[in-house]
């Protein structure tokens, strides 16, 4: 992975009032290391690609058949069956987003192992990490599974902890919570959530308390391993 040695994996799961709805499903982690700010980005192999991604939205959106290659995904988009308006946003992005610019970042998805940029300088970390839907976009984010920023941090006191951002529980990112229990489950020892109040009242929400039970699936010990931020 990298040579920089952290002792503690901090989680920062984010709840009401930020919207993520600009990332894919991805998740950054920020490293300490004493020098300019640069991140590794790793790519999604075909494989990962068709079932982690393209797979999550077939299956949610109960498509068939499901693509076996990138030519099959490129090749033809199945109608969605039915017309609930949650799944027809679902299908909508799929739509607009993987498939229809799937020719500008197809090229990013190797066949056996995945394609990895080593040294992405500070001033280019924001293309690979949020989806811009502009003339300027290259569509590179869609195809990236994981970005890791290494940078140096102002206090001593925290340079062993690293930090790895996921976004809370939305309506229409597809396999959203299985990324959040795998991440948790797998590279976590502490979990920080976030929740920003409504400016003109506040109260806790069912989804505050879903994106806690969530988490609670992957920490059996979450109570002795999570703090509240408000």
């Amino acid at each position: 992975m990298n040579n920089v040695v952290n002792e503690y994996l901090v989680c920062i799961l984010v709840g009401n009032s930020w919207s993520y709805r600009e990332l894919p499903r991805l998740r950054p982690g920020v490293y300490h290391q004493n020098q300019p700010t640069y991140a590794r980005v790793t790519f999604h192999d075909e494989d990962s690609f068709l079932k982690e991604v393209i797979g999550s939205y077939y299956e949610e959106l109960g498509l068939a058949p499901k693509p076996k290659s990138l030519d099959d995904f490129a090749s033809q988009l199945p109608e969605l069956p039915g017309n609930a308006a949650t799944k027809k946003a679902m299908y909508e992005r799929l739509r607009n987003e993987y498939y229809a610019h799937f020719n500008h970042y197809r090229h990013l998805l190797q066949a056996n192992s995945p394609r990895v940029l080593d040294q992405v300088p500070k001033e280019e970390i924001r293309n690979y990490v949020v989806h811009q839907q502009d003339a300027n976009s290259d569509f590179a984010v869609l195809a990236v599974r994981e970005v890791e920023i290494f940078c140096p941090f102002s206090k001593s006191e925290v340079e062993k902890i690293a930090l790895v951002d996921i976004p809370g529980l939305g309506d229409l990112r597809v396999g959203d919570e299985k990324l959040m229990l795998q991440t948790l489950g797998e590279r976590v020892d502490v979990v920080l959530f976030v929740r920003r109040p409504d400016p003109v009242r506040y109260g806790w929400e069912a989804r505050d308390t879903k994106l806690y039970d969530t988490a609670h699936k992957a920490l059996n010990d979450l109570p002795d391993r999570s703090f509240i931020k408000i």
